[in-house]
């Protein structure tokens, strides 16, 4: 049988509602990412965070630079560790360039979870590369937009834990893995759209 018109087993979607219609869809999202931003403004994270900063005799002056420090470093090793595990796959699997996806001849000797497993590596670089702009415009929000540099420390952290859980769980428990990374890194681009929401609606609204 020609493996390449093999069917894939199913696969949960990693988010719940990825079957409703669009509108529906846009305003669970959107809903889900103010819920996020509403508890976080709640806790009042940004002050938390700048309360430990200052412990750690960070000035206040200097928190957005440490800040916006922290999300660059942060969205670097996260493009770094996809990077390395990529690169490791194709090596592992004699991959070479400019193939850029494993085909089922390439795996003749070998069972087909192992490509499965490689494919799982790229696809979670892919998506990386895919939020990583959202990502970064989430940051540039929330420094410059909403002055909270508490709240981009913790985005870079939920972005950096979140996104190694969610290759390295990918990769291994294949792609219903996934869920406990997305879980977390998908916080980080929650912390900016939702504070987003929560400002501009604020300032209509008064």
């Amino acid at each position: 049988a020609n493996k390449m018109s093999e069917k894939t087993p199913a696969m949960k979607p990693v988010v719940p509602a990825a079957g409703m219609p669009w509108p529906l869809f846009f305003a669970f999202i959107s809903g889900m990412y103010v819920a996020v931003a509403y508890v976080a403004d709640y806790f009042d994270v940004n002050g938390r965070v700048l309360g430990v900063l200052a412990a750690a005799r960070v000035a206040e002056g200097d928190a957005p630079a440490v800040a916006a420090g922290v999300a660059l470093i942060a969205y670097y090793w996260s493009t770094v560790h996809g990077l390395y595990w990529v690169f490791s796959a194709r090596e592992r699997w004699r991959i070479g360039h400019p193939i850029a996806v494993p085909l089922p001849q390439d795996f003749r000797d070998k069972q087909r979870g192992e490509r499965n497993e490689c494919l799982c590596w790229m696809r979670g670089y892919e998506n990386l590369v895919e939020w990583g702009p959202v990502y970064a415009m989430a940051q540039a929000y929330l420094l410059y937009g909403a002055s909270a540099p508490g709240l981009s420390l913790a985005a870079s952290t939920l972005w950096l834990v979140g996104r190694v859980l969610y290759t390295t769980g990918y990769a291994r428990g294949g792609a219903n893995g996934r869920f406990a990374g997305f879980t977390v890194w998908v916080m980080a681009i929650a912390l900016g759209i939702g504070t987003a929401y929560l400002r501009v609606g604020r300032h209509f609204l008064k």
